[in-house]
């Protein structure tokens, strides 16, 4: 079942003594408010995620734990709005877009307290 999540974070560079690198992976912070794992190779093709995206995922199950699987953003998902619509959850899901967007406002205003 598809689940809405924000970016944490995904991308970035790691520099060491010897060179640097670009990672090709990064967290998502799930409604629950836990944070899942996610791989470049777990999203589909086109999808460009930037810190405090809204995204759609399949919860997997990797050696480590949880991860993110088929990642896209949330305005290219169609299929997710037919199945909340199917499903008549349309209130809880916009219920559950308002509480997303809240926190992730709050997060925005305490990163911007941080520089």
């Amino acid at each position: 079942m598809k689940e809405l999540a924000t970016v944490k974070w995904f991308g970035g560079e790691t520099r060491t003594e010897y060179r640097s690198y670009k990672n090709d992976y990064g967290f998502l912070r799930c409604m629950d408010g836990n944070d899942i794992y996610v791989n470049r190779a777990d999203i589909i093709p086109g999808t460009r995620m930037q810190e405090g995206d809204v995204v759609t995922f399949v919860r997997g199950d990797s050696p480590k734990g949880p991860r993110a699987v088929s990642v896209q953003m949330l305005e290219n998902d169609i299929d997710f709005f037919e199945e909340i619509k199917q499903r008549k959850q349309v209130p809880e899901f916009f219920a559950s877009i308002h509480k997303l967007h809240q926190w992730a406002w709050v997060y925005y205003k305490l990163k911007l307290r941080r520089c």
